[in-house]
Parts: C-alpha cells; structure tokens; sequence
C-alpha cells in the first residue's frame, strides 16, 4: 500500500471516446486550465460591470482610454472606473455582420456589411458616401482599407485622407477565384486578405502608383462562416480552416494546432457567427475561440475553446444555464484588455474579467481524468484520498466555499459527491482528505466547484493497495 499521485496535470484530450484515455491523458477541464507551477487553476470568473440598454451582444474595444461598447448597431462610451456609460452614436453601424473595428490615428473605424461608421468627435458619423459598403475594415500604413463584399476586390483610400476613397482605388487578391470575407493588420502592419479558398499577404510597396503589393498567397482559406476567427497573435495568423482545423500560419507554412480536440471541431453542428480572439490573462496566454450557437455535449448552446498557445493546452469555458441547472454558453461576445482590466462583451451588458466572490453568476469548474488502472490490470483498493489545495482565503461570516469530488469505478458511472469545504481566512492547513473509495479495476476522478471562489490544486493522491 503507497501514496501514489494522479497526474492532474496531463493533457486534456478530446480525440477519441473518453472511455479510451487512460492515465497520462485528462478527460476534461472546464472554467479552468493548468498553470505554470503544474497545478490546477481556476479561470478567472465574470462579474457584472456595465448595463447598456436591449439583450444585444456587446463588442467591447478601447477608444482613447475609454471602453467603447458597440450593440445593435449604437456606441457607448463607458467609464473604465465605475461603469458609467453615455450614448455617443450619431450614426448606427448597420449591417448583417459582427461589427469589425479599427483605429487611425484619430478614428475608431467600424463596419458590419454596411457603410462604414467612425467615432471621432463626441459622436458616431458616417466616415464618407463613396467607401465600400464593408463588412472588414483594416488600417495599414495609412491607408484604410475595406472590402467590397461578394467580390475578390478591395478598395483603400488616399493616404492620410479617410474620407476619399477614389473609384479607382482598387486592387484585387488573386491566389484563388474567391471572395475576401476578411482582413487584418498583423503586428507588423502586414495586410492580410482571406477567404473560402486563399489567404494573401500584402505589403506596403515601395514606389509605383499603388501602394499594396501581394508578397505571397495561400491555396488555403478560412471555413465558410470563420471570417472572424481570423487573428493576429504571437508573430503568427490564426484561423479556422475549411477542414475544420485551428491552423497557425506563419510566412507560407501552416501548423495545425488543435489535433487535441480535433474531432470536437469537426463535430460542431452550427459554426454561424464563430469567432475569436487573444486573451491573455493570469501570466497565461490564451486564446479563445466560440461557436455560439453549436450544442455542447450538455445538450445546451455554446461551444467555447480556450486554448493556451505557448503550451499547446486546450480547454473549455462554460457559463450556466439557471433554469435547467446545466452548463451553457460561456456568456462572452468580444474580449478587450485596458490597463491591468480586462472587459468582456456580454448580452447588453459588459462584464470585468477576473473577480472572485462578488456575486458573480455560476460558473462552475469541473475537472476530469482519464481512467486509471494498476499496471499489472490488478484491481485497486483506495483506502485514502487526499488532495492539496489553497485554503483560508474567504472572510469571516460567508460561508466557506465548497469544493467536491466523486469516483467513477469500473467505467459504471459517476457515484455521489464527497465534499469539503476550503476554508475561511486563518485556515492555513492545505490538505483536504476525502476517505476511502472502496475497490475498482478502472477510476476516473471528477473535481468540482460552483461557489464563487478562487481554486488552486497542487496535487491529488490515493493510498492504494493492489489485490490479487
């Protein structure tokens, strides 16, 4: 009989029935992700910032210091502080698409498949009657730059001049016969033009009479309906391919990236309005990547993936659906870092990323191993088990949060919860011990927590006895 540690820190690994993961490959980790010391970590929670009138999804960017907020086509200006917001639109964003934003040097640039709209003054106005009704608008090397929708071509204006887009203006993106349904301007200000079939870099050309030239192309392009996962991070372009495959791009090579969870992405059932971004948060780099509308293994809407890039780590973020007590959709639409904030769109409202115990809505983290057996295929008893945690952080009169565990024996079925609670401050112990288990040939292990709490798990062992 011996302590013997079940590795929480293995992979998860969604490419194959969970009945085939053994030790060495994790079943699931929900509303969390391992950190940099080999433990578990909770991902930081949502709690209420600011209410914006209507149910509409929120695209949160930064304008000048202030968090602007974009929902059913108007713009609000909101306090970084206190949450306080005022309605700046003069003119509405229209249009059938998620809005896409950038910034010159005194504008921030939106479009939605209709005409253009710039915040430069204290409202919202239509950046000028001849730019393209674009559903993409980039800006690089002074030039904005916006697509003509249902077409390969792209128009640009004059430099320096927003409001003067030219007739003639005009270039095309020409690796493959295909539609540009998206544009950005990577880090370093490479114009990038993707569509169904192709992706295209362009540079900025040193003479001539225009001032973009192709430097290379790609016969492959983003899945119908991924336009906006397309994005910049780490040196490298991201998107979802028509294979359904997270492919990072650098130059004219690509790395599949989501072999991990493959066979989930190519299960999604509704990929509309799929969208992503980088989130860097809690030393962490991360990026997140949702189909809003895709049904999840619970049965309810929602798919988000939070995957950590530099470590090549893939998770998922739930949020919670009250009525039916399950997991649904993670409640974000857009993610913006100000400062040391990080502000995340929601339904009519913007939540702050990053607080614990402040009446924040559930979202429970739920972690899950693969199904562990003697090495000899010999039955185990597990006389103890016991696991290292943070504890004593929850403040005097509140009730301690509660952090839960069960045993699925045999691959039979989740038994009953076994739980403990983490504590209130002055507790500085950090080993919690849930007894025994009983005897199995297989465990799988599932940790829970819904309380509004900060959880950090070090290790988990079992005192286990080999039978004969």
């Amino acid at each position: 009989m011996d302590w013997r540690t079940v590795k929480i820190t293995d992979p998860v690994f969604k490419n194959v029935n969970e009945t085939a993961l053994t030790a060495g490959l994790n079943a699931s980790l929900e509303n969390g992700f391992i950190n940099s010391a080999g433990g578990v970590s909770r991902f930081p929670q949502l709690f209420d910032f600011a209410d914006l009138p209507g149910e509409r999804p929120v695209i949160a960017t930064e304008w000048r210091g202030d968090l602007i907020g974009i929902t059913g086509g108007k713009f609000y200006r909101i306090n970084c502080e206190d949450g306080t917001n005022e309605d700046v639109t003069g003119a509405y964003l229209s249009g059938p698409s998620r809005p896409v934003i950038t910034r010159t040097e005194d504008e921030l640039v939106a479009a939605a498949g209709g005409p253009i709209v710039r915040l430069k003054g204290e409202d919202t106005e239509i950046l000028s009657e001849d730019a393209p009704e674009a559903t993409h608008v980039a800006y690089s090397g002074g030039y904005l730059v916006g697509n003509e929708p249902g077409s390969g071509r792209f128009n640009y204006t004059e430099p320096g001049d927003y409001d003067n887009w030219p007739d003639l203006n005009i270039l095309s993106a020409e690796a493959k016969p295909d539609n540009i349904t998206s544009i950005i301007t990577t880090e370093f200000d490479e114009l990038i033009m993707a569509g169904p079939l192709s992706i295209e870099q362009f540079d900025q050309a040193p003479n001539g009479n225009r001032p973009f030239f192709k430097r290379w192309g790609l016969a492959a392009g983003l899945a119908e309906g991924a336009e906006h996962t397309l994005i910049s991070v780490d040196n490298r372009i991201w998107g979802l391919n028509k294979e359904r495959e997270w492919v990072a791009f650098s130059t004219q090579l690509g790395r599949i990236e989501s072999g991990a969870i493959q066979n989930k992405l190519e299960e999604l059932d509704d990929i509309t309005d799929i969208w992503a971004a980088e989130l860097p948060i809690s030393g962490h780099r991360f990026q997140v990547i949702q189909a809003p509308y895709a049904t999840n293994p619970y049965g309810t809407k929602g798919v988000t993936l939070l995957y950590d890039y530099m470590v090549k780590r893939w998770y998922t973020l739930y949020g919670w659906d009250t009525e039916n007590s399950l997991p649904a959709r993670w409640p974000g639409w857009s993610h913006v870092q100000i400062g040391k904030n990080h502000f995340v769109g929601g339904n009519g409202k913007v939540y702050k990323l990053g607080g614990h115990n402040l009446g924040v809505e559930t979202q429970r983290m739920l972690f899950r191993t693969g199904h562990y057996n003697n090495k000899g295929m010999r039955p185990i008893r597990v006389n103890r088990t016991r696991m290292r945690v943070r504890r004593g952080y929850t403040p005097a009169g509140s009730s301690a949060p509660v952090i839960s565990l069960r045993v699925n024996k045999d691959n039979r079925g989740f038994g009953r919860w076994v739980r403990r609670d983490l504590g209130k401050v002055g507790q500085r112990d950090m080993i919690l011990n849930f007894g025994s288990l009983g005897t199995a040939d297989t465990w799988q292990f599932e940790i829970m927590i819904t309380d509004a709490a900060e959880v950090d798990i070090s290790s988990f062992e079992i005192l286990a006895q080999d039978l004969n």
